[in-house]
């Protein structure tokens, strides 16, 4: 009886444990879960910030470009369409020719950023302007350029000794140009684009000669005011831009000669131009091929362009040289450069330009002569601001790199969205 009572006992008791370290091991485990369940609450509440902040960068970005969803902007940089000044020629003793200048800058031609808005919808990304829509952009532009230019023509006797004539000449040419353009787009591939510039100069030449009988100096100051030389732009885009390619566009420009040329100008007995020169007196085609490659939150982008231009039968004498046929030198250019978006309002970009300028042929007196080429390198820095759903305000810093390119150009430009239909 006893021994049944203490077997029953034991029995109990061995239960009891049992029991008690059941319940230690379900609560360990409850704890455990709960350690995991508040665990995932946090990823979980971790990846809501996440998405939200994303949620919000979006509806920024599609308020930005005014479009349907998955519309980021972006920014490309094009070549100008340059055209290099003609010499007068052999035997005409003109300005130009005393004191080189950079082709571009007569002309009225800068290097230009053209917006592109990436559109991402119904398996296409269009880069272009869609139809329906008019950008008009203003801009103003102001360009400096000086030059100083030591010309020694006799017997160098020991290092700071010269016997000869001494020729010292200091340029300083100044150049605003405003310009409006129009783009509208033809199909989801295609855009044409209308840029009309108006061009202020104002050149400071002074030139002294220094000889053996005495010295003499002078200044020439001259300005002017006029419309420049027009241009059409048509661009295609090539393809989408899907498996990691880049987005290539097709361009073809169109430059007229309304502007003044270097041959439309007034000039004195002795060749010396009297006015100044707004557009470059010569039409010229340029096709170019562009790229933009988004990575996310950068875009790198760049271009190839060769621009032809059209030579004329000048027939004028300039001077004791009579100047038949002029063919204007063509240009190879090249750029690249990288845009970085700092939030959903602005942008800040950097490219690097080069253009080779061939040199011009002018029939002078029925004798061909060659000019010289030149080499006119850049660095771009960009920055632009989202005003509004409408309006962007873009600021470039352009900084010649090269002898032949202008010093500095500052340029604003406010590209204006309007939807027509």
């Amino acid at each position: 009886m006893i021994r049944s009572l203490l077997a029953g006992g034991a029995s109990l008791l061995a239960l009891d444990m049992v029991g008690t370290a059941a319940a230690q091991d379900l609560a360990a485990e409850l704890e455990t879960l709960r350690a995991l369940v508040e665990q995932q609450q946090q990823l979980i509440q971790q990846q809501s910030v996440v998405i939200a902040s994303q949620e919000t960068r979006l509806r920024a970005l599609e308020a930005q470009a005014g479009r349907p969803p998955g519309v980021i902007r972006a920014s490309l940089s094009e070549p100008p369409a340059t055209v290099s000044q003609p010499t007068a020629g052999a035997g005409a003793q003109t300005q130009q020719q005393q004191t080189p200048q950079p082709a571009p800058s007569p002309a009225g031609e800068p290097p230009r950023q053209a917006d592109v808005e990436i559109a991402e919808g119904a398996g296409l990304r269009s880069v272009l302007t869609p139809p329906g829509r008019l950008v008009v952009e203003p801009s103003v532009e102001f360009e400096q350029t000086s030059t100083n230019v030591f010309f020694f023509n006799g017997v160098e006797v020991v290092e700071t000794i010269l016997v000869g004539d001494v020729e010292i000449t200091d340029a300083d040419r100044d150049t605003i140009t405003s310009r409006v353009s129009m783009r509208t787009g033809l199909t989801n591939r295609s855009e044409i684009e209308v840029s009309v510039p108006f061009i202020y100069r104002d050149d400071r030449v002074s030139s002294e000669v220094i000889t053996a009988g005495g010295g003499g100096a002078t200044v020439n100051d001259l300005s002017a005011f006029d419309i420049g030389d027009v241009e059409v732009t048509g661009r295609y885009q090539i393809n989408d831009g899907n498996d990691d390619w880049p987005i290539f566009i097709g361009n073809l420009r169109f430059k007229t000669n309304t502007g003044q040329g270097p041959f439309d100008i007034d000039r004195d007995e002795g060749g010396v131009e009297t006015e100044l020169t707004t557009g470059s007196g010569f039409l010229a085609l340029q096709p170019s091929l562009s790229f933009i490659y988004p990575v996310d939150p950068a875009v790198f982008f760049g271009s190839a362009s060769y621009t032809y231009n059209i030579s004329r039968d000048v027939d004028t004498r300039i001077g004791g040289a009579q100047i038949g046929r002029v063919d204007p030198g063509d240009t190879v250019g090249l750029s690249f450069g990288v845009g970085y978006a700092l939030n959903d309002r602005t942008s800040i970009s950097m490219s690097y330009e080069h253009n080779f300028i061939s040199g011009t042929t002018t029939e002078s007196n029925g004798v061909d002569v060659e000019g010289q080429s030149f080499d006119i390198g850049s660095l771009n820095l960009g920055s632009s601001l989202r005003l509004n759903d409408r309006m962007r305000l873009n600021l470039g810093l352009r900084a010649g790199l090269t002898e032949d390119a202008p010093d500095v150009a500052v340029t604003a430009r406010l590209p204006i969205i309007f939807d027509l239909f």
